[in-house]
């Protein structure tokens, strides 16, 4: 039997066993993923709608003015199970031993600074441990805590990195945790389960709220590539090599609006988008150079962004000069 995450008939690169606890860890997660996509995906259409001005229907804008003929476009989104030896391919793991790592040292770790609590307050707690239920002296506390200090250290840095990388295809917008699809026969997101499950836990935040912030992000891409202007224009950049300056700029420009807002809704939302910022390269970081901090102009990066749409020659530095 294929299971969601491996295929146990297919060869395997380390203990079953762990495959099965991964396999496990994921399954649990997943829901999460599930319902943030389930729930928020039409609130926030309408808040990048109210944000952006770009609808992915004509049948929003008055008639009056509509050049072409009533228009939609439809932008399936797809969780994708990419499999455990993927994931390892990714990071250059070859035994699966050191995925499972990956993924349970961090919380072993942060389980440290509780346990040294336990030994320097000693006294304090000793007194509730002593019962039949527990076997515990201090020696043994601190042997643990001397224990999970040796623990090799995860490079989070490098492990966010491999998880993170890029490439620029014509048609594809990819953000790595998420893909918007551009080219006309091919419009649609894909959010990739295994990489927002395992990049939150090396973030130290919600499966959940970090799932919000990559599925405002890929919305995002499809309302300002692909989405309709005041007029029912689309621009020429659909599926082309889009200046990724600008479009991911744009995109986090919005997604740092929208998870401000959102923040009291989903606790932790922005807190998940700044910590990713923080392991993104350049262009995820550049809107934050545009303006004076927390002082965004929604009409400027609007405006910029339409004359870019419809010169797609246009290079980053005259749209950040037209932001002014």
């Amino acid at each position: 039997m294929i299971n969601n995450w491996y295929d146990p008939n297919k060869r395997m690169y380390g203990n079953p066993e762990i495959y099965r606890l991964i396999s496990d860890y994921l399954e649990k997660r997943y829901d999460g993923i599930e319902q943030i996509h389930k729930t928020w995906k039409k609130q926030i259409g309408t808040l990048l709608l109210s944000l952006s001005a770009f609808k992915l229907s004509t049948n929003e804008i008055n008639s009056s003015i509509i050049k072409n003929s009533r228009m939609s476009i439809n932008v399936p989104i797809e969780i994708v199970r990419l499999g455990i030896n993927d994931i390892m391919k990714v990071l250059g793991m070859n035994d699966v031993v050191e995925l499972w790592k990956a993924i349970i040292v961090p919380k072993i770790k942060s389980a440290g600074t509780g346990i040294r609590l336990l030994e320097d307050y000693w006294d304090l707690f000793a007194g509730e441990l002593d019962s039949a239920d527990f076997d515990i002296r201090k020696g043994h506390v601190s042997s643990l805590y001397k224990l999970i200090q040796s623990l090799r250290s995860i490079n989070t840095e490098e492990m966010l990195n491999h998880l993170l990388k890029e490439e620029d295809i014509a048609g594809q917008v990819r953000d790595f945790l998420g893909v918007y699809f551009h080219r006309d026969s091919s419009q649609r997101i894909e959010l990739y389960a295994e990489k927002i499950i395992i990049s939150a836990e090396l973030l130290g935040v919600g499966v959940e709220a970090l799932t919000f912030v990559v599925l405002v992000h890929e919305m995002t891409h499809a309302y300002t590539i692909s989405g309709f202007d005041l007029n029912g224009d689309q621009g020429q950049i659909k599926g082309k090599c889009c200046d990724k300056n600008i479009v991911e700029g744009v995109a986090q420009f919005y997604t740092d609006a929208i998870c401000r807002q959102m923040e009291d809704r989903i606790p932790g939302v922005y807190s998940a988008f700044s910590k990713l910022m923080n392991f993104q390269p350049s262009p995820y970081t550049r809107h934050r150079q545009w303006f004076i901090p927390f002082a965004y102009n929604h009409e400027k990066v609007r405006k910029a962004f339409l004359l870019y749409r419809n010169n797609p020659d246009l290079h980053s530095l005259d749209f950040e000069k037209a932001l002014h």
